[in-house]
This record gives C-alpha cells, structure tokens and sequence, in this order.
C-alpha cells in the first residue's frame, strides 16, 4: 500500500470519529436538555399543586393543623354550589346570614307547599338572602342496623326469597360406662330459623324550574333525606321483631315511676329498680347458655339510671359518658329513640345475644336511580332496596317489663 493510500485511510477514520465524537456530542446536549426540561416541568406542577392546595385549604378555610390529608390529593372536587354563592353574595352585596341569625327568615317562606308526591320547593327560592343551608327533619336512624343483627347472610339472585338457616338441637354424652358396655344411638333434633326477603324503597318528583331557583342543594338533601328514611325504617324493623318476640326471657323491675322523683333507699329507687332487674336477666340469660352484649332502651328509660337518687348515684357497674348510659353490667347500652317510651310501660329494656337473636339478610343494597322526564321538565328519583328482618332465636333475647 503506497503513502497516499494510507493518507487517505488515515483521513477516513479520523473522519469516521470526529463524526461519532460529534453525534455523541449531539446526543449528550439533547440528554441535558430533556433533564433539563423534565426539572423545569416537574417545578411547575410542583408550584401549581401547592398554589391549588393553598386555595383548597383557604377556601375550606383548614388549618394545616387539622391533620387533614392535601398532599394525597389527586382530584380536587368542583364545589359548583360554593362558587355560585360567593358571586350571589358579590352581586347582591349581601351578607351570609346562617340559620339561627336574628334575620334568617328574611326572604324564605318555610311552608309545606306539596302536592301530591311532587316537591314544590318554589317557596324556599331566594327573594332577598341566600342561604345555603336546609335543614332537615331529624331521623331515628343508625342505632341497629348492621350492629346488633346476625350479619354476613346474603341471598342470591335466582335462590328464592328466603334464608334458612339450619339448626342442631343439643347433645348429651352417655356415660360413665360401665366395662363393655356400649353405646346407644341418639337421634339428633333439627330446627330451622327464616329470614324472608321485603322490598323497601323510596320516590319523589322533583320539578327542574324549582331547583334552578332554589339550587342543586335542595336535590341532595331529598336524596340524603330518603336514604335516612330507609335507614330508620330498617331500625324499626329490627327493633319491632325484637319486642314482638314470643317466649323471650322476661324480668319484672314492678312498674316504675317515670319521672325519677321517687325517693327512697339503694333499692327502690326506679334507677336502682332496673337496674337490679337488668342485672338479674343478665344471669339469668348467661344461665341458659346465652351471652348478652346489647341492651336496647329509650332515653327516658336510660334516664332513670343516671338520675341522682338512681343507680348512677350509688356507684353500681354503670358507666355515663357524654350524657348516654354505655353500659351496664358490662353491656352496652343502646339509647334508641324509637324503642319503647318509659310512659308506655310494656317493655323497659331489651337484652340480646346479637349472635342469635335477630337476622339481617341483604337480597339488594340501597340503590338510586334517576329518571329525567322531558315532558314535564322535571326528575323522578327512587332508591330501591330487598333486606330481609327477622326474629331467630328467641332464647337470645330477654326484656325487663312492669
């Protein structure tokens, strides 16, 4: 090979890595850059997480310190109804007046303006203050359901209508034997408890012209309405089956005077009166076999534990907290508003194994529906539920009575 072929050669490889050094060059600035970029982008939304975070917490108006989780925040929720009465507030240059203000009613007319099954709410339209709260009617809600029933029964669909559930009556061992001798056959008793399937549900008509008047909020309290309804329906439910219970094991405190007023030693006060009686269906159900853990009662029979003169006073297994009686004997006490009233006198208190005593069997949960009618500009809406209530043991419920 002559000089200038080498040349040459020589010349092709230096060329060959001046270009390899260039594109390495080119790829390693175009790497910086998209670091670069990425940093720059990741600031950005970094400053526009903070900045919304910042305008969450103002517009809630949280402290930092309330523990509340922002920085988990991946959505922040459109508050369409906070956003329009702050421009009402702006436009009309009115001042929030919230309910119990000495102006509240400025403007509302709180009548019952229904018709049928449609809601006319074109009285609660705001003519001169706007406010954006609607107070609801109180429920009997939240005492029993899902808490003192025999839960995890499910029906499926195409199974029929009703759950039984199978029972073994009890069993004795034979002995002591005596050498050799052997064992008889003893034929097994089998019972059998159901839990039949109800419908329960819900519907309303709600006209379009009033909730544009009135605002969106009136649409969701109906709907959060309805829902308490079936809620307390359910209690009732339960708690009917419960003091409906033929055969239960029954107490008898004598009749008590309801007021609380009546004077007397440790144990004839009417608090100290139930309570004994209490105490005794506790044993007395425990001496059966069973393990009571609810105790089921109105507040104006709870009261009379807690009165002065009543057991509260003497220091007995009670426990008040928060205005409520918790327990007694150990067991907690549920002070449901719709149980029996202490003036009503048949039954003063519940006791129940809740592993026993009464079945909660779910066919449909609570499911909401809504169904835009175009001819009548307006919205029908409906929750549909299939539970089944019933009684079952009624060895595991117990009442204290007059």
């Amino acid at each position: 090979m002559s000089v200038e072929e080498d040349n040459k050669k020589l010349e092709e490889e230096l060329n060959t890595l001046m270009k390899e050094k260039v594109e390495k060059l080119k790829a390693d600035k175009a790497e910086f850059e998209r670091q670069e970029s990425d940093k720059r982008i990741k600031a950005e939304k970094e400053q526009e997480f903070q900045a919304n975070k910042d305008r969450l917490i103002k517009e809630l108006s949280l402290e930092p310190k309330t523990g509340i989780n922002v920085e988990g925040t991946t959505k922040v929720p459109k508050n369409e109804m906070q956003s329009f009465r702050k421009k009402y507030f702006e436009h009309n240059k009115i001042k929030p007046v919230e309910y119990g203000g000495e102006s509240h009613l400025l403007g509302y007319e709180f009548t019952t303006s229904n018709s049928g099954c449609e809601d006319d709410v074109s009285d609660w339209t705001p003519s001169e203050n706007f406010a954006d709260m609607v107070w609801q009617s109180m429920y009997c809600k939240g005492f029993l359901l899902g808490k003192v029933t025999v839960r995890g029964i499910d029906i499926d669909k195409g199974k029929g209508c009703i759950v039984n559930i199978r029972t073994i009556g009890k069993r004795t061992a034979q002995g002591p034997l005596t050498p050799c001798e052997c064992l008889s056959c003893v034929t097994d008793t089998f019972g059998e408890y159901h839990v039949i399937l109800d419908t329960y549900g819900d519907l309303d008509e709600i006209c379009e012209k009033d909730l544009f008047c009135a605002g969106d909020v009136v649409k969701s309290n109906i709907l959060e309405a309805m829902s308490s309804g079936l809620a307390e329906a359910a209690d009732a439910e339960i708690y009917n089956q419960l003091i409906t219970a033929s055969g239960a094991t029954t107490i008898s405190s004598g009749t008590l005077d309801c007021d609380g007023l009546q004077s007397g030693s440790c144990c004839t006060t009417p608090g100290s009166k139930l309570y004994n009686a209490l105490v005794l269906l506790q044993a007395t159900m425990r001496q059966n076999g069973y393990s009571p853990n609810y105790i089921i009662m109105s507040p104006s029979v709870a009261a009379l534990l807690k009165m002065a003169q009543g057991a509260y006073r003497y220091g007995l297994d009670l426990n008040v907290s928060d205005g409520k009686v918790k327990s007694v004997s150990g067991i907690e006490v549920i002070e449901y508003c719709g149980a029996l009233s202490c003036s009503e006198a048949s039954i003063y208190a519940v006791m129940i194994d809740s592993s026993r005593a009464v079945g909660e069997a779910w066919g449909k949960r609570p499911t909401f529906e809504e169904d835009r009618d175009i001819d009548c500009d307006s919205t029908t809406v409906a929750v549909h539920l299939y539970v089944g209530i019933d009684e079952l043991d009624v060895n595991a419920i117990g009442f204290v009575i007059p």
